[in-house]
């Protein structure tokens, strides 16, 4: 044999290992991913894919699930699809389980808490994130019930929403404007960098986490005349001191002329009795007034013990301010409760041309509110019901919205009042009675300052999940497996055992 057919076979499996490396390398230049499901279950819509291709720099996809939990492979498969159509796209797989590390710097950095955000409850927590979208210093925080939406229990199909909820937390961080929130200051409020008990520290922190700039502005200062320009909602939370009459003119020509706000006031005693914060001009557009009274709620299984029903649940009513609390429980066996504590009611205004509110929350028929309060009153159990207060069911929560001012803008001018700041105020260590007032809170914040994402993405079909199995299956499924298939395979043996009998005997040989 010749030198050179020797050198045939090495010479192939270089070329064979050249071939390979040059394939990879065009594989990785030129990523493709195709679908081949019969519903292109993981084929990308062309809104999708708009924003991809105009994608400005590089976005950041943190999946934070584990990978033997239900949702890992869809979103991942879902993130890997939209890594193939823009390197920009950049995937980071986190395993709580595995990766304890670097999920540990990850909690801090996004400022997440084992369920709660630090110092209190939060809407978004760690138990809640699937996925974080991160461009810069801008962030979305997709929960695992944005990624589906059930479409029937009872037969186990869920709608798969992945594209939907990716699309949209990439638009968002690439949005170059940020909504502002004020928080009024001058009068006594707590302020927004109070992480204590009493303060709103806590929840201003969320609305950082999602993108929101929040804003102190001091009403009172001399030269405020237009102290709430450039701000898309304001939130008043329990002032100590009255709003002057300017100052509560301004603020209701701010809401008339396409403003939104968040009032958040509890009661405060006083020796002449409940104390007024001068708003009254600002809530009578939209029909409503604060009544200067305490609620007691009398159903004993709505009041917490030892609060002399001044900490109670409140009813929820359904409306999109709610709607976040209902998706909770669409995901959980039921919506989390709202606990709120001194709490004064509202009342409905009679102003000519006044929008109509819609009620949020409410109390029970037993409950009702004493008018006749002063820093001296102190109860030593539960009060009983006089002439003069007013009777339950008491409205503790509305939502009012005017005709909108244009045809352009998104909505009307709108207001949420709320007969109590505990709604906003943090609880020390993260009470997790207080997780549903602050989804509460953050589902008020949203419909005042909607302002929707164009979302043109198309819902997929609903896909089967789960077998859903009743006691009659598994009593089929019984019988089956104790009963029929050891039956079956005794048969067989049977007909086995007598055929080859039946063929000796025909040979003549032994049976």
């Amino acid at each position: 044999m010749s030198a050179k057919l020797r050198l045939l076979p090495a010479a192939g499996v270089v070329a064979a290992v050249a071939f390979t490396i040059v394939v990879n390398a065009l594989a990785m230049r030129h990523y493709r991913r195709f679908d081949v499901t019969t519903t292109t279950r993981h084929a990308l819509s062309p809104a999708t894919l708009e924003t991809l291709r105009t994608l400005p720099g590089p976005v950041e996809l943190w999946i934070l699930l584990g990978k033997g939990e239900p949702l890992f492979e869809s979103i991942r498969n879902a993130a890997e699809t939209y890594r193939g159509h823009n390197q920009f796209v950049r995937l980071h797989v986190v395993d709580p389980d595995r990766d304890l590390v670097q999920f540990e710097e990850l909690r801090r950095r996004f400022r997440l808490n084992g369920g709660s955000v630090e110092g209190g409850a939060a809407a978004h927590g760690m138990d809640d994130v699937a996925l974080v979208v991160e461009r810069g210093e801008r962030r979305h925080f997709v929960e695992r019930g944005d990624l589906m939406e059930v479409d029937s229990v009872a037969a186990g199909r869920v709608r798969p929403r992945e594209e939907r909820a990716l699309t949209a937390a990439i638009r968002s961080v690439l949005r170059s404007e940020r909504t502002r929130l004020c928080f009024t200051d001058g009068h006594g409020e707590p302020s927004a960098d109070d992480m204590s008990a009493r303060g709103v520290g806590a929840f201003a922190e969320v609305l950082r986490r999602d993108n929101y700039e929040v804003a102190r502005v001091d009403t009172t200062l001399p030269g405020a005349h237009e102290p709430f320009r450039g701000c898309s909602a304001v939130v008043v939370a329990t002032p100590r001191r009255a709003f002057t009459t300017t100052e509560a003119e301004r603020l209701r020509t701010y809401l008339l002329e396409g403003g939104s706000a968040l009032v958040a006031i509890s009661p405060s005693a006083t020796k002449a009795g409940v104390s007024t914060v001068g708003l009254d001009v600002v809530l009578a557009p939209f029909g409503l007034r604060l009544e200067s009274a305490l609620v007691v709620e009398g159903e004993t299984k709505l009041a917490f013990p030892e609060s002399r029903g001044t900490r109670f649940l409140a009813g929820v009513r359904a409306h999109p301010v709610t709607a976040p609390l209902a998706d909770e429980g669409a995901e959980k066996s039921a919506p989390p409760p709202i606990v709120v504590e001194l709490v004064r009611p509202l009342g409905f205004a009679t102003e000519p041309g006044a929008a109509a509110p819609v009620p949020l929350l409410t109390t029970s028929d037993r409950a009702f509110a004493p008018t006749a309060l002063t820093e001296e009153t102190a109860w030593n159990d539960v009060p009983v019901q006089g002439p003069t207060d007013l009777p339950g069911p008491l409205l503790i929560a509305a939502a009012s919205e005017r005709a909108k001012l244009s045809n352009s803008a998104h909505h009307g001018p709108r207001l949420v009042v709320v007969g109590t700041h505990s709604v906003l105020s943090s609880k020390g260590g993260g009470d997790p009675l207080a997780y549903g007032a602050a989804v509460f809170a953050e589902g008020a914040i949203a419909w005042l300052t909607a302002n929707p994402l164009v979302l043109d993405v198309p819902e997929r079909p609903t896909v089967t999940t789960a077998v859903r199995l009743t006691s009659e299956s598994i009593a089929e499924v019984r019988r089956y497996v104790v009963f029929l298939i050891p039956l079956t395979f005794a048969f067989l043996g049977a007909l086995v055992t007598w055929s080859r009998r039946r063929g000796r005997a025909a040979r003549g040989g032994p049976a």
